[in-house]
C-alpha cells in the first residue's frame, strides 16, 4: 500500500477499521520488540505496557499512515486498540463487530481465542488488571479475563466474607461464560476466592475443568512452631544477625505501638476513620475457613520464602492437600510471593498455566 501524504483528501475514505488496527498492531510490535501475534487490539491498552513515549510516537506515525492530523491524546483517548481503528476508519461494512462490552467488574485481559476462557482472581489490591502481564504471554488463541472483587452487594452493605465476595464474583464470570467448564485462576487473597467460587460452581451443578492457586496458605497450611522453638530462633537471630543493637531498638518500638482495635460488629479492624477495602478483604481471609474440595488443584508455589518462615510449620501443599480429594499438583515458580505474576515471572507463570489448566 503506498504511504499517503498529509494532504491527501482521499486518505480517511482509503483506510478500513481492519487497515488500521493491523497498522497499530504492526508498529506497536515492532516499538516493543515482540510479535504481533502476541497483541491482542481488544485488551485494555494499560495492559499492552504502551509507555507515554511509544504512545507520543504512535500518534504520530498514524497521522502519517492516514493523511491527516489526530489528537496528541489519542492513546488515552480510547481503551483498546480497536476501539482507536474504529474511531479513525471511514466506513467500512466488512469490519469486525467491536468486542463486546463486558458485565460490570469483568475485565478483558485477552479477547479472542477459541480456547474456553481463564478467569482471574485477584489479591488484596482487588484489581484484575494485576493479571495483565501474565495474559500477556498466555497464548494467543488463549482468552482471558479478569473478576475485580466487590467492595459491596446488592443491598448496598459493604462484604467483609469470601464467601459474599466470591458469590458475586462467579455471577460475573456466568454472564461471560453461562456454562462450565470453567478454567479458575486465584493470587493470593484471590486462592481464596477462585476456590470458594468453585465451590459454589460445583453445588450449582457446573463443571470446574480447572483450579490454579497462586501461593495461596490455607490455615492449617503455615501454622507456628511451639512458643519454645520460636524463642530459641530469636534469639539465635537475634545473635547472629548484623547490626543487633538498631534491631532490637526497631523490635521494642513495634512491640511498644499501639494495637489495632476491632469495633465494628463484624469484627473487622476499624480505627479513626472509615473501614478501607483492603482492611475488609484482609479480614475476610484471616476468617476464611475452605471447606472440602472434590475435585483437583494445581498449586503455584513461590520458592523463596521470608526468613521468618522458619517460625512456621510448613504443608508441602500450603495446606490444600488435605481439603482436594481430586488431588493437588504442585508446581514450584521462581521467586516470591510479592512477584510471581511481576514483569520478570509472569512468563514463567503463565506457561505452567496453560500447560495445566487447559488441555
Amino acid at each position: 500500500m503506498p504511504t499517503l501524504t498529509l494532504e491527501s483528501p482521499t486518505a480517511r475514505a482509503m483506510h478500513s477499521a481492519a487497515e488500521v488496527r493491523s497498522w497499530i498492531v504492526g508498529e506497536l510490535a515492532k516499538s516493543m520488540n515482540m510479535n504481533s501475534s502476541s497483541i491482542d487490539p481488544y485488551a485494555p491498552l494499560q495492559s499492552l505496557g504502551v509507555d507515554s513515549l511509544a504512545a507520543i510516537g504512535m500518534t504520530g506515525g498514524l497521522a502519517a499512515f492516514l493523511g491527516r492530523d489526530v489528537p496528541a491524546t489519542l492513546m488515552w483517548d480510547y481503551d483498546s486498540i480497536d476501539a482507536i481503528a474504529h474511531a479513525l476508519a471511514g466506513p467500512d461494512e466488512d469490519a469486525p463487530e467491536p468486542a463486546p462490552a463486558m458485565p460490570h467488574g469483568v475485565v478483558t485481559l485477552r479477547a479472542q481465542g477459541a480456547r474456553s476462557p481463564i478467569f482471574c482472581f485477584p489479591g488484596l489490591s482487588g484489581e484484575a488488571e494485576m493479571f495483565a502481564l501474565v495474559a500477556k504471554h498466555l497464548a494467543a488463541e488463549q482468552p482471558c479475563f479478569g473478576l475485580d472483587v466487590p467492595e459491596v452487594g446488592q443491598e448496598g452493605q459493604p462484604l467483609t466474607t469470601v464467601e459474599q465476595m466470591a458469590t458475586i464474583m462467579q455471577h460475573r464470570l456466568r454472564l461471560v461464560q453461562p456454562r462450565g467448564p470453567y478454567h479458575l485462576v486465584g493470587y493470593s487473597l484471590g486462592g481464596f476466592l477462585a476456590y470458594e467460587a468453585a465451590q459454589q460452581l460445583t453445588a450449582a451443578g457446573e463443571s470446574v475443568a480447572s483450579l490454579a492457586i497462586l501461593d495461596t496458605f490455607t490455615p492449617s497450611g503455615r501454622v507456628f512452631r511451639p512458643r519454645w522453638q520460636r524463642l530459641a530462633m530469636h534469639a539465635w537471630f537475634q545473635i547472629t544477625r548484623d547490626n543487633r543493637r538498631l534491631r532490637l531498638r526497631d523490635w521494642t518500638k513495634r512491640r511498644t505501638r499501639r494495637p489495632k482495635t476491632y469495633n465494628s460488629p463484624s469484627g473487622a479492624p476499624q480505627g479513626a476513620g472509615e473501614v478501607t477495602s483492603v482492611a475488609r478483604r484482609k479480614h475476610a481471609a484471616a476468617t476464611y475457613q475452605p471447606r472440602p474440595y472434590p475435585g483437583h488443584l494445581t498449586l503455584l508455589r513461590a520458592t523463596q520464602r521470608p526468613r521468618y518462615n522458619v517460625f512456621f510449620k510448613m504443608d508441602s501443599t500450603n495446606g490444600w492437600g488435605p481439603l482436594c480429594s481430586g488431588g493437588v499438583h504442585v508446581i514450584d515458580i521462581p521467586g516470591n510471593h510479592m512477584n510471581l505474576i511481576d514483569a520478570a515471572h509472569a512468563p514463567t507463570t503463565a506457561e505452567a498455566l496453560m500447560r495445566e489448566l487447559v488441555t
